[in-house]
């Protein structure tokens, strides 16, 4: 979050919740499962809620079941909370989908175009991931590649320092030679490759915000879930969180220094909706 916020994070963290009781209330009613992932799973293990300085929350799907959600929440097109993904608009810029509060506004500039959209839930599609680690990270290498590509067809936000501008600017024309779409387009065709049940890893390979060695988890550590308290909720993680949650944050229970307890995204909250 922004430093010039006037709201608390914690006042953000219970906005989001509420999107997330509503996915989970969709998927129980039309038997469609879904995980807690990364610091949201994190959250529900160690916290039983939300990290202390977490802003967001993040599921996975593996693929089928993610297409079955997109069928299910057609039939809430005119409601408050909206998904939005490349499965169900043509204007959608990223490969994975983000379920929206409309009565909410969030100044993503930085990230995104559109730029003022609602706080959210992400949802991250799990597809097949190669046997062997040499390809799994060639594999992933080619979408972390193809994604900054889109990422630059999409918007013009650059970090800071001279090397990353000038690396970022030639990404930019590179980028650019292609639509949005046609990058999204490429990235889904190429996701789709694998399937799930083709062999035993498994993995967000559309989520560039880890590793390929932290996003790649052997399938049969969702064979079974439970539900678990988070927050003043129950919600579903997979049984054998430990092995996940080692994978990608190795001594979890291990709280990180004091100066790394913030929150992760930029954005400026104009409104929770707390007028309607």
């Amino acid at each position: 979050m922004s430093q010039e916020e006037k709201y608390s994070i914690r006042e953000l963290q219970m906005n989001v919740l509420n999107i997330l009781k509503f996915v989970d209330q969709v998927c129980r009613d039309n038997d469609i499962q879904y995980y807690l992932a990364y610091g949201t799973l994190l959250g529900a293990v160690r916290h039983q809620g939300f990290i202390p300085w977490d802003d967001d929350v993040d599921l996975w799907m593996f693929r089928a079941d993610f297409e079955r959600f997109v069928k299910a929440m057609g039939q809430y097109r005119d409601g408050r909370y909206q998904l939005h993904c490349p499965e169900n608009d043509d204007d959608w810029p990223l490969n994975f989908g983000k379920v929206f509060d409309t009565h909410t506004k969030v100044d993503q500039s930085y990230f995104i175009k559109p730029s003022v959209l609602g706080t959210y839930v992400d949802i991250f599609p799990l597809d097949g991931m190669a046997e062997d680690g040499k390809t799994a990270r060639r594999e992933f290498i080619k979408f972390k590649v193809m994604n900054s590509l889109r990422s630059t067809a999409n918007h013009s936000y650059f970090p800071e320092g001279t090397r990353k501008l000038l690396i970022k600017k030639a990404s930019a024309v590179v980028g650019r030679i292609r639509s949005t779409k046609q990058w999204t387009n490429a990235i889904e065709k190429d996701a789709r490759k694998r399937k799930t049940d083709d062999g035993n890893y498994v993995g967000a390979v559309t989520c560039q915000y880890y590793s390929w060695q932290k996003n790649r988890f052997r399938k049969e550590y969702f064979d079974e879930c439970r539900d678990v308290p988070f927050e003043d909720g129950v919600f579903r993680i997979p049984a054998r969180y430990d092995e996940i949650l080692k994978t990608i944050y190795g001594d979890y229970m291990q709280l990180p220094p004091e100066d790394k307890r913030h929150a992760t995204h930029i954005y400026k909250i104009l409104s929770l909706g707390e007028n309607e």
